[in-house]
């Protein structure tokens, strides 16, 4: 394992997470941008993790997933006040209202930190897990092939040795 290349490629969930709060990308383009990230990271580790593909974009995907929803949770205000502006947002919550089950915002902002509690670290081994696939597959297709030692001539059997009495 290359703990260091896994640690360094990681901290982009922290690049990911302000862009999430600061909701330059939502929705499925979020998650586009999150794969094209995931196939770079996994580009770079199957060429240089030197084996052991999965578990490097494993942990990699993992504490990725964990430093974004840190960044989130640690400005979650600002990041639900980016969310509640969305149309599917307050489409949802027009629907609740509708349904005769509206909430609060401050209802909402509580279940919603809740909810992100409960879902990090479920999203954290998805990411890995997805992560861990894409780097296996780079790097069985762009890795090191490890070089076969080269085979000695076998050496001659001396008289000496068959000949224990001489």
């Amino acid at each position: 394992m290359r703990w260091g290349l896994d640690l360094l490629l990681a901290l982009i969930g922290i690049v990911l997470g302000f862009v999430t709060v600061n909701g330059w990308v939502t929705g499925w383009e979020a998650t586009v941008v999150s794969l094209l990230i995931g196939v770079v990271v996994a580009l770079i580790l199957g060429q240089y993790a030197g084996g052991k593909y999965f578990m490097n974009g494993f942990v990699t995907g993992i504490v990725a997933s964990l430093l974004s929803s840190l960044i989130v949770f640690m400005q979650f205000d600002s990041y639900f006040v980016q969310m509640a502006q969305t149309p599917k947002f307050k489409e949802a919550m027009d629907k609740m209202a509708q349904a005769g089950k509206s909430m609060s915002m401050d209802e909402m902002k509580a279940m919603s930190r809740n909810w992100m509690l409960i879902g990090a670290p479920i999203g954290a081994l998805l990411g890995g897990a997805v992560q861990g696939l894409l780097t296996l597959a780079a790097g069985k297709v762009f890795g090191k092939k490890p070089v076969a030692p080269a085979v000695a001539e076998p050496e001659t059997i001396s008289d000496d040795l068959n000949n224990p009495s001489a």
